[in-house]
């Protein structure tokens, strides 16, 4: 394992795996299917996409850093169309598994 030795990375993927990764899944589901096309103000992310980006950017750095490799876009702008929130499950599931596995 990743953490095996050291102390503060293994502090760091309990972090992730206890709060982190909870919170974000909580949130998720607490969001009404109906407003994930919600947006602070015009030109800015929508609700449903800010949870692809934060899969987005640590999937980001596996790839790009860890595996020296061109990252997957999972959000190509703020005005991107709104995914369903079973796609947004979906890409969230498989990118807490590729952190997993990394783990």
């Amino acid at each position: 394992m990743l953490s095996d030795g050291d102390p503060l990375l293994a502090c760091q993927i309990k972090l992730w795996r206890d709060d982190i990764k909870a919170s974000l899944n909580k949130a998720l589901k607490r969001t009404p299917e109906g407003n994930l096309d919600w947006a602070p103000a015009a030109g800015m992310i929508i609700i449903g996409n800010i949870f692809l980006h934060i899969s987005e950017c640590s999937d980001w750095w596996f790839d790009e850093v860890m595996n020296k490799q061109k990252s997957k876009e999972l959000v190509p702008s703020p005005k991107s169309e709104t995914p369903s929130k079973a796609d947004i499950v979906k890409a969230m599931d498989t990118h807490w598994g590729r952190l997993e596995r990394f783990f």
